[in-house]
């Protein structure tokens, strides 16, 4: 959070500086991403935890896919038409974004599937009342009442 901060700061500089050609929808691209995660701080703060902390998340990485994919329309017109203004300022803003989009990624990684394969180890594999159906021989261990991977142990024989 604060390293994107600081670096706007100079990111908005160079666009105003060089009227850097794609500023406008960079802005309505952030505004609108900005305005849903504030809007989800708002309402927990208020004691509301909307179901979406992941959308927000979602839509964070795809503002940064696609300042990528128009960035792919300004570069073809730098180099083969009339050129675009401001073309230092965007490969500023393009190793910025793409920091931010590792960022984003790692994050996301780490809040959601790495909390989902946490999640799925302690879901039980095998619920008390199938254990008759099963053929073998699965012993519960300790007084857990539900069987995870980790309580189930294997018998041969």
């Amino acid at each position: 959070h604060v390293f994107h901060h600081s670096v706007v700061i100079l990111m908005s500089f160079l666009w105003l500086e060089y009227v850097q050609s794609l500023q406008i929808i960079a802005l309505l691209t952030n505004t609108s991403v900005h305005m849903l995660m504030y809007s989800y701080y708002l309402l927990c703060t208020l004691g509301i935890k909307p179901p979406w902390k992941k959308v927000v998340t979602n839509c964070q990485i795809v503002q940064f896919a696609f300042s990528f994919a128009v960035s792919i329309v300004m570069v073809y017109l730098h180099f083969n038409g009339d050129g675009c203004a401001g073309f230092g300022a965007w490969i500023f803003n393009a190793c910025f974004n793409a920091s931010l989009l590792i960022l984003f990624v790692n994050f996301h990684r780490k809040q959601y599937r790495d909390a989902r394969d946490r999640k799925m180890k302690k879901k039980p594999i095998v619920s008390m009342e199938a254990l008759p159906l099963l053929g073998g021989h699965l012993q519960r261990t300790g007084k857990k009442k539900r069987m995870t991977r980790e309580s189930l142990v294997l018998k041969s024989g």
